[in-house]
């Protein structure tokens, strides 16, 4: 099996996680991925790793040289990898508190889990709903917990226009004075009211940014 990658440097690491999937040896991409996270600290264990790695599954699977079970294995293994690292800070923050959701029929749910990393490590309390979350819930949840910043991940494969249905809906039912951030591929760009992010760095600075 042929990685796409130059496969020099940082980009042997991916390629060799590429074949521990390939391999269906859980046990090794787990040591794979703790021995990383150990070297370059969880923020740039997202940038530099994560997210070319999903990148390349995703490329892997396009081309017909990933097929949907080792994409599986790699997705289930990923996701418990981090929501591990992310939970076993989030329960000692006692920061402010995000709600962080995914759309109704939302089928990837990877980042929601690098967002939550990264907010975790600013100090956030994470009240994660996961995807597949009517807006209904989010608007009892952001009444309950009483959070004033809600961040939804929104894949490129999400329609557009239930994505905008869902958004709108949403937004009538927060206060004008609390934060509503959309990130992803398939976030709507032009929403009065919402704070595109357009990747996880960009979410730091969002979060620190006062309403107009």
């Amino acid at each position: 099996i042929c990685c796409p990658l130059d496969c020099d440097g940082e980009e042997s690491e991916i390629c060799a996680w590429l074949q521990v999937v390939h391999d269906l040896d859980e046990q090794a991409l787990h040591s794979a991925l703790q021995r990383s996270v150990s070297i370059l600290g969880l923020e740039q264990f997202i940038l530099q790793r994560m997210i070319p790695f999903v990148e390349l599954l995703g490329s892997e699977w396009r081309n017909g040289t990933l097929q949907i079970f080792e994409e599986h294995f790699a997705t289930i293994n990923l996701i418990d990898f981090l929501s591990g690292l992310w939970h076993s800070i989030n329960k000692y923050n006692r920061g402010e508190k995000v709600i962080l959701a995914g759309l109704p029929n939302e089928s990837h749910t990877l980042g929601l889990h690098f967002t939550a990393c990264f907010l975790v490590l600013q100090g956030y309390r994470v009240i994660f709903l996961g995807v597949n979350t009517p807006y209904k819930e989010v608007v009892h949840c952001y009444h309950r917990t009483k959070s004033e910043i809600l961040v939804f991940s929104i894949s490129v494969t999400y329609d557009m226009g239930e994505a905008l249905e869902y958004l709108l809906a949403l937004q009538e039912n927060i206060s004008l004075a609390h934060k509503i951030i959309i990130g992803g591929r398939g976030a709507p760009k032009t929403l009065p009211r919402m704070m595109n992010c357009s990747n996880l760095s960009d979410l730091i600075l969002l979060l620190n940014q006062p309403m107009s």
